[in-house]
């Protein structure tokens, strides 16, 4: 995140279930409000759990980088999301 940051990007964090964190936490509407990508570095059952058209009213862009390969890419591609899906060498792939 700093080196991101420090690269000129704006970064926000969520994670459910971290209580003491070394970065500002925030609530994930407040997160993703305006997003141009999201990044999911976790396996977190919360973020499995993400109803990708809800998610999709609240980003600038639908683009959604999965470090974990937990996300149902075709479902987040249904909903018109451009996912990529680290390590499968396939890029960002868009939806419908």
């Amino acid at each position: 995140i700093e080196l991101l940051e420090k690269n000129g990007a704006s970064c926000m964090v969520h994670d459910p279930f971290v209580i003491d964190a070394s970065v500002q936490l925030s609530p994930l509407d407040r997160a993703v409000e305006g997003a141009d990508l999201i990044v999911i570095i976790t396996g977190h059952s919360a973020f499995r759990k993400l109803d990708p058209a809800e998610l999709g009213k609240s980003v600038s862009q639908r683009k959604i980088l999965d470090t974990r390969n937990i996300l149902d890419t075709a479902a987040w591609r249904e909903a018109g999301w451009a996912v990529s899906v680290l390590g499968n060498g396939k890029g960002f792939v868009k939806g419908d």
